[in-house]
């Protein structure tokens, strides 16, 4: 559960088909993880702290601090090590059928 809610905070990853990126994003180009502790209500919890960089060396964006309970912060990394797979595997076949296009 996490401590700023009354129900669990999932943090599910399920493969799915490539999706084209419509939106307008913030581009990251590398990322900085820290470990952190939060004091919620008195108890301390587990956090995460995130620095993404700017692709054109600009600097970073603002931070972002992720604080849910013990399980979920370890089920987290499983959860991003899944997405990066998949996205190389994605990216790795796109390239594939881009080279069997032309």
């Amino acid at each position: 559960m996490s401590p700023f809610g009354d129900g669990p905070l999932d943090l599910p990853y399920e493969e799915q088909d490539v999706t084209p990126l419509t939106d307008h994003f913030a581009v990251a180009g590398g990322a900085v993880v820290m470990s952190a502790v939060l004091n919620v209500d008195g108890r301390p919890e587990p956090a995460l702290v995130f620095r993404f960089a700017r692709a054109d060396g600009a600097g970073f964006f603002p931070p972002v601090l992720l604080c849910v309970d013990d399980g979920q912060t370890h089920e987290f990394g499983v959860t991003v090590t899944a997405a990066a797979r998949t996205a190389i595997r994605q990216a790795r076949q796109a390239r594939r059928d881009t080279k069997d296009d032309q």
